[in-house]
């Protein structure tokens, strides 16, 4: 599942905007499904590695004190899995941020119009008007994000 995971990320962005177009046409759905498909990758990424970085023998130990898998799961697996999973959360959102300036290619709106009208015109003033803000939304999802992971994980401050 992980190399799945790895390949995914390989498509551009745009590519998988325009995937969502033969399924539901031009508008905002297809922009969010794909935006949605897209980053479930990163997500399930760091599920995925979070889970794979708990070590056998905490397992075996956890299995020696008689926790079933239930309990290993909420106990140990998923904490130790959370710091992994909070971050794969965090680059999802920003790539989603960044990615969600293409979305008017597939006929919906949002800050990418005055990037994308600007890019056709050649106007710089306009790509900015567009591009400044989604990059201090992109750098704020992520300091949020970030000071969301400190207060979540306090055990994991020091990697």
């Amino acid at each position: 599942m992980n190399n799945l995971t790895t390949v995914g990320q390989t498509f551009p962005p745009v590519a998988v905007l325009f995937l969502a177009l033969p399924i539901l046409g031009f508008g905002p759905r297809a922009a969010i499904l794909a935006l949605f498909a897209y980053a479930l990758l990163p997500v399930t990424r760091g599920v995925i590695l979070g889970l794979q970085s708990v070590p056998e023998n905490v397992q075996d130990a956890a299995r020696g004190l008689g926790l079933s898998e239930r309990e290993r799961l909420w106990r140990l697996e998923w904490p130790t899995a959370l710091p992994s999973t909070l971050a794969g959360i965090r680059t999802a959102l920003v790539l989603t941020v960044a990615t969600a300036t293409l979305a008017p290619l597939v006929g919906t709106g949002g800050l990418g119009v005055p990037i994308i009208a600007g890019l056709g015109a050649d106007n710089l003033a306009l790509i900015l008007e567009g591009a400044v803000p989604v990059a201090l939304l992109a750098l704020l999802c992520d300091w949020t994000l970030r000071v969301l992971e400190r207060g979540l994980t306090p055990w994991a401050a020091g990697e």
